[in-house]
């Protein structure tokens, strides 16, 4: 079952007055209800702690240890929708990227009303940091 980005929302206590046009066509598959892990012959444990951005219409929600991180990661996910004003900028690297999405999806996540501890923002920064080798790896291609 998926719902509607609004939808999933609201089922968050999260009431959205104002959803721009492309966040109105998403759909959100919540692992918790819907183990999307079935569907695509992928194991478990990739879902957890985990969420995922499917071309430009769906979020997938993983099942996580913390309501707080699964919130955040969602905000994240919208923030790649939200941070789509840099595609063609082909000189970025992997962690800026990244980075753009969580603070894009954390902006709006404010603009909500929705807060996040220090410790999930701590947090967000520390999955920033596992795209640095995928940074070097970038770097090392331009470079030859």
């Amino acid at each position: 079952m998926t719902n509607s980005l609004r939808s999933w929302l609201q089922a968050e206590g999260i009431l959205v007055q104002d959803l721009p046009d492309f966040l109105e066509r998403v759909k959100v598959i919540d692992c918790r209800i819907n183990p999307y892990w079935e569907r695509c012959g992928m194991p478990e444990e990739h879902f957890t702690n985990a969420s995922f951005l499917l071309g430009g219409d769906e979020i997938v929600v993983g099942v996580y240890t913390k309501p707080e991180l699964r919130l955040a990661s969602f905000f994240h996910e919208v923030g790649h929708l939200l941070s789509r004003k840099h595609e063609g900028r082909a000189n970025w690297l992997p962690s800026w990227w990244e980075r753009d999405a969580w603070r894009e999806g954390f902006a709006w996540a404010a603009s909500l009303g929705v807060t996040f501890s220090p410790e999930v923002e701590a947090w967000a920064e520390a999955q920033v940091a596992t795209y640095l080798p995928e940074d070097e790896e970038v770097l090392a291609l331009t470079r030859s």
